[in-house]
């Protein structure tokens, strides 16, 4: 589950101040107890990638389609689809900056990259600035499974 790691703990502690009877997890958390004994409890999480096990998102598929064709023996987890998101972004970067590839081209660029969340990757506002994605989802665990409960949002 993941999320820039400074930005999810600030959100899961204003979160956990407004509302203490809710479990809030961020990227490094582990289950503070086995799940099965979680039902009566709302377990939520902070994430910028769609989930590796969301078969129905097209950028999964791709994701898993990518490691089975160039990479088989690898087993698709958070990491790979965060490797996965981070080159999409990039590829959208250099196609913004062009022909013209220097050092100052690409960081202009950069200093100003916008970019609408994909099917894997979450929108990117970036400024001289902030350089970090700031764009979260919360999601719900349901059923053995995280469903995403809400639109992007802004982390800070």
């Amino acid at each position: 589950i993941f999320s820039t790691a400074e930005v999810s703990h600030q959100m899961v502690s204003r979160l956990q101040k407004n509302h203490p009877s809710q479990i809030y997890l961020s990227s490094d958390s582990k289950f503070p107890q086995p799940i099965e004994t979680l039902s009566t409890q709302t377990i939520l999480t902070l994430s910028q990638l769609p989930f590796v096990n969301h078969f129905e998102n097209k950028g999964v598929q791709l994701h898993h389609r990518l490691l089975k064709a160039y990479f088989p023996k690898a087993v698709a987890n958070q990491w790979s689809l965060y490797g996965h998101a981070a080159a999409e972004s990039m590829v959208a970067l250099l196609h913004q900056v062009g022909r013209d590839l220097t050092r100052q081209s690409f960081l202009k660029q950069a200093y100003s990259f916008q970019y609408k969340a994909s099917d894997v990757a979450p929108p990117i506002h970036a400024t001289k600035t902030w350089h970090w994605v700031n764009s979260l989802r919360m999601a719900q665990l349901k059923n053995g499974t995280f469903v995403f409960i809400s639109p992007w949002m802004k982390a800070l």
